[in-house]
């Protein structure tokens, strides 16, 4: 047996830093725009990326606006967006993405008429807004934790395949060991038989000779010779026939051996693969805790 699959003992990073969540919080202030300094609505989506948070962002609001979405790359600018819960007159909104180590920020300001909606203005649209962004955020977040969690999902099937393989190369060995012993018995019980035929042959060997020195008979005497010559070659083969099973023997106790080694190393490996299994599972859940908490 060939071991084709090799396991290695990684030192594992604790799930608490893998999988820190944080919450979505979405913050007002002055932030510069193409019209100028004005006030922002600004969220962190934490691990994200630009292109899909700026492609699904554009999906939300085409889906409540009548109005054009212009992209220049730097700001994005819909027109005639109604948010029911924001205000029942269609919204201009602005907004900007940027990439940074934590994930992506994203601004927006929301235009009702000739005014920028903020918490002076009116709280109860900008609590609306301030949800609104946040709906958004965790849908994100929550996106890319269910990413994580699904990966971490698929490692840790990954490794019990890993695991239950060198569990069934120990079973694998260990019925051939159990096979080859079986195969020797058998073999030394034939052997038996065959020290039986061959105490058989030679007793009827010199009872074929004592009988032959009586004969005087030529027509006998010639029938005893040729089974003689026939109790010779039962010999013969009895005696061949041992050889050939001792050699079967032989061979059969290196395939012993050689499974005994491929079981104790199967049995080696299932430790360190288990600990990592159990170690993955601690990964599982962090990650599915982490989706459970996003908020």
């Amino acid at each position: 047996m060939i071991f084709k699959k090799m396991i290695a003992v990684a030192a594992i990073a604790m799930p608490s830093i893998l999988f820190a969540q944080k919450d979505i919080t979405v913050t007002e202030s002055d932030k510069e725009m193409s019209l100028g300094t004005k006030n922002a609505y600004v969220m962190l989506i934490p691990e994200a990326k630009a292109p899909d948070i700026n492609g699904d962002w554009q999906k939300l609001l085409k889906k409540d606006a009548k109005g054009k979405i212009e992209d220049n790359k730097v700001e994005v600018k819909t027109s005639l967006i109604t948010i029911k819960n924001v205000s029942q007159v269609p919204l201009t909104i602005y907004s900007r993405t940027v990439e940074t180590k934590e994930g992506v920020q994203v601004s927006a300001w929301f235009v009702e008429g000739d005014s920028f909606i903020s918490t002076p203005v009116s709280t109860d649209k900008s609590l609306a807004i301030q949800k609104y962004l946040h709906d958004f955020g965790v849908q994100e977040y929550k996106s890319i934790a269910q990413a994580q969690l699904e990966t971490e999902q698929k490692t840790l099937k990954d490794l019990q395949k890993v695991y239950d393989g060198f569990v069934k190369d120990q079973k694998k060995a260990e019925n051939a060991v159990s096979s080859a012993e079986k195969d020797i018995v058998k073999l030394q019980e034939k052997n038996k038989d065959e020290e039986g035929n061959i105490k058989q042959a030679i007793a009827n060997k010199n009872a074929n000779k004592a009988i032959s020195e009586q004969q005087k008979d030529l027509a006998a005497e010639k029938k005893h010779t040729k089974e003689l010559q026939g109790y010779i070659q039962d010999q013969q083969n009895a005696e061949n026939n041992i050889k050939s099973n001792n050699k079967r023997i032989e061979r059969l106790r290196d395939k012993i051996k050689e499974e005994n080694a491929n079981a104790d190393k199967a049995r080696q490996n299932q430790g360190p693969a288990s600990s990592n299994v159990e170690a993955q599972k601690t990964h599982v859940a962090a990650a599915q805790d982490k989706l459970n908490n996003i908020k």
